[in-house]
């Protein structure tokens, strides 16, 4: 009862309370900083010195951050700087330029313009004179080539006219005893007609020697002598007998067992290639007759001659190219149409589609083609060139101006049968050999033909032709206005 009493009487003092109050204050901080100094996840409790050195390296950390990332920056702020002071010259650079292409004057143009021209001029005279230069060299050649030709023919020619003269001497000298002749043929023609022959070769070979090296015209040469004589020199062909010594099989020889003769006194050279000249057999109409031709062939090494009669069908109008250049020259001076460019007809074919216009050629029923073919208002006109179809010659074969004419002519005959003429054709295709040296020819043969009807037209150059003197090829096309 005693000590309840007592302490319901005994009070602290306020300097006592104070002392408690501030000493639960700091109780209660150090619990928080026990707590709070307590490790995480368990972890056991750090002191303050372990908190004080992690915030120092904490800032050591971040000031290094700092200082990279300074670095960083101060780097990149002098690469702005290059980039701008590279784009301020790129500037500057582009507009210069643009001034200068703005303001640039006439003058360099000009004489920049003018260096060029001169460049130019200067590799097309250079060209030119190469051009020139080759085609010199080639006629040169050309000559060259045509001066051995000549010689080589001359001294054939000489070779065969002696050789002809003893043959003949022989022939009359033996007379008509052990020698097997063609019925109706006897050593007096047999000696006439080799000297014809002889005298027509010799006429042929001073025209073909005056046309390849361009000399002045001669006189024919004298005609050969009797046998036995002397031939004029240098004015005998290749043909050295000029009548049929045999037929069916039957050829020259003196013992009548063998086709081989052997004279005695016949030099071991020899004609080349085998000589033919015909004896007319049977007349026929227009100056045509049909032939049988000797073919004559000596052998180098056995020195003997050979004798063989094919039979030959020509025509006595046409029988060298000089007598056919002068019925085409002829025909063209009196505006007549030339031996090519007749013979023409037309026949239907594809069931009367197609109307076919024929020169006669035989190469036309070979090939199975046609000189120029018409359905319904076209026309179109086989490749052209100047061939005598009668003969099958190349005309003009140095010529490309007289080629192209003549074909043309051909080509205006060929229409001609169809109802149609040059003024119709809207086409012409050109296949020209050589175009730099016959380009020129070529060309104006064609304006004076087509020149007032301007068809449309192409001029090829190709490497050959179906004949090596063929020098253009001519392909036509025209339409026909039926309404006229």
């Amino acid at each position: 009862m005693v000590s309840a009493a007592c302490r319901r009487t005994i009070t602290p003092s306020p300097h006592v309370q104070a002392r408690q109050l501030s000493l639960s204050k700091l109780q209660k901080k150090h619990e928080a900083l026990v707590l709070k100094g307590r490790g995480q996840d368990g972890e056991e409790a750090h002191s303050q010195a372990y908190y004080i050195i992690k915030a120092a390296q904490e800032r050591q950390e971040l000031a290094e951050q700092v200082e990279a990332l300074r670095g960083q920056i101060f780097q990149a702020e002098r690469e702005c700087r290059a980039l701008e002071g590279t784009l301020r010259r790129l500037l500057g650079s582009n507009s210069d330029w643009s001034f200068q292409a703005r303001h640039a004057g006439a003058h360099d143009q000009v004489e920049e313009q003018a260096a060029l021209k001169a460049q130019l001029d200067a590799a097309a005279a250079q060209l030119r004179g190469k051009q020139a230069e080759e085609a010199r060299r080639s006629a040169e050649l050309e000559e060259a080539e045509a001066q051995a030709q000549l010689a080589e023919q001359l001294q054939r020619r000489q070779r065969a006219a002696q050789r002809a003269a003893r043959l003949l001497k022989q022939l009359q000298t033996k007379g008509p005893a052990g020698w097997k002749l063609p019925e109706g043929m006897n050593l007096e023609t047999l000696a006439a007609d080799v000297q014809l022959a002889q005298c027509q070769e010799a006429a042929l070979a001073a025209l073909r020697a005056q046309r390849t090296v361009g000399a002045s015209p001669m006189s024919p040469p004298s005609p050969m002598p009797a046998a036995g004589g002397t031939p004029p020199s240098g004015t005998l062909g290749q043909s050295a007998f000029n009548t049929a010594l045999a037929q069916q099989g039957q050829s020259f020889s003196p013992d009548g067992s063998s086709g081989v003769a052997s004279p005695p006194h016949t030099p071991a050279s020899a004609l080349k290639s085998p000589a033919a000249v015909a004896a007319p057999e049977v007349a026929g109409s227009g100056g045509s007759a049909t032939h049988k031709a000797l073919h004559v062939r000596f052998d180098d090494d056995k020195d003997n001659l050979h004798v063989g009669l094919d039979p030959l069908a020509v025509d006595s109008r046409a029988s060298s190219v000089d007598s056919l250049h002068r019925s085409y020259d002829e025909a063209a001076a009196g505006g007549r149409a030339p031996p090519a460019a007749s013979g023409f007809h037309v026949v239907h074919t594809a069931g009367g589609r197609l109307e076919a216009v024929s020169s006669s050629a035989r190469w036309e029923d070979v090939v199975g083609y046609s000189r120029a073919v018409k359905r319904g208002p076209f026309i179109y006109v086989s490749g052209t060139s100047a061939v005598d179809q009668a003969s099958g010659r190349v005309m003009y074969r140095r010529d490309a101006y007289k080629q192209t004419r003549l074909a043309f002519t051909i080509v205006e005959r060929a229409l001609a049968q169809v109802g149609a003429s040059l003024d119709d054709v809207v086409r012409t295709r050109l296949f020209v050999r050589n175009l730099q040296r016959d380009g020129e020819g070529i060309s104006r043969a064609h304006g004076e033909v087509l020149g007032h009807v301007k068809p449309a037209s192409s001029m090829v150059e190709v490497s050959r032709l179906v004949h090596e003197d063929i020098l253009v090829l001519i392909e036509v096309d025209a339409i026909l206005d039926l309404n006229l």
